[in-house]
């Protein structure tokens, strides 16, 4: 992935870093279970412990805190996939890692990822672009793993690998709204259920079996509407 902007240091010292950091998680938050347009300043202030004042040592606007959000969270699991997929070669074995450490990223910034999500609409158009941008580069990765993948005849090719992709990413993404940690199976037993059903789907039948049940309810369902035309 092309590097995402960096985001300057607020002050020198260690202390001046942890409030920023703690800055961008308390906002996550915040602008994920209230919103961003229903967020205020003198909040975020009070939520990390400033004067409303000294907030601005650590920020510029609250949009640029929306956008370091968005950005600090592509970044992260794109970093996180990248390092995780760089020693495997065989084409499933990179997609199943790659789900792992997708889910696993995702999970641990659930709030930045929710907000970047939802949220990104209120971004300037300057900052949605860039957002936007590096969601579409991220998109293109994982693509090139599902790609690897149906070359090689582990996923099938009779679909684009664009909705392939798609599909994965909504399955994916969408865990970081109703997983917690009392769900009963922990982020890595996740990933491995989530990439065992997009890979093999959730039918217990083959897929020929399933094909056939198909076509013969279509053709009864025809045959229904042909004996209620005769009435």
């Amino acid at each position: 992935m092309s590097p995402l902007p960096t985001h300057p240091d607020i002050g020198n010292g260690r202390g001046q870093l942890l409030v920023r950091d703690r800055l961008l998680v308390e906002a996550a938050s915040m602008f994920r279970y209230k919103g961003y347009g229903h967020t205020t300043t003198r909040e975020l202030a009070e939520r990390v412990g400033l004067q409303k004042a000294s907030l601005y040592h650590h920020m510029v606007t609250k949009e640029s805190l929306l956008f370091d959000i968005c950005t600090s969270a592509l970044k992260r699991i794109g970093d996180s996939v990248e390092e995780a997929v760089k020693d495997q070669t065989e084409p499933a074995v990179r997609l199943r890692t790659a789900v792992m450490a997708h889910v696993r990223s995702a999970l641990q910034d659930a709030d930045m990822h929710a907000t970047m999500l939802i949220e990104m609409r209120s971004l300037s158009p300057q900052h949605y672009e860039i957002v936007h941008g590096a969601r579409s580069q991220y998109e293109e990765m994982v693509r090139g793993f599902v790609q690897e993948a149906q070359g090689a005849r582990e996923l099938r090719r009779d679909v684009e690998s664009k909705w392939m992709t798609l599909s994965l990413l909504n399955l994916l993404n969408w865990t970081i709204f109703w997983y917690h940690s009392g769900a009963g199976v922990t982020p890595e037993e996740l990933g491995e259920i989530l990439f065992d059903i997009y890979l093999n789907g959730t039918g217990a039948r083959t897929p020929f079996e399933s094909d056939v049940i198909v076509r013969r309810g279509a053709a009864k369902a025809g045959d229904g509407r042909g004996r209620s035309a005769a009435r």
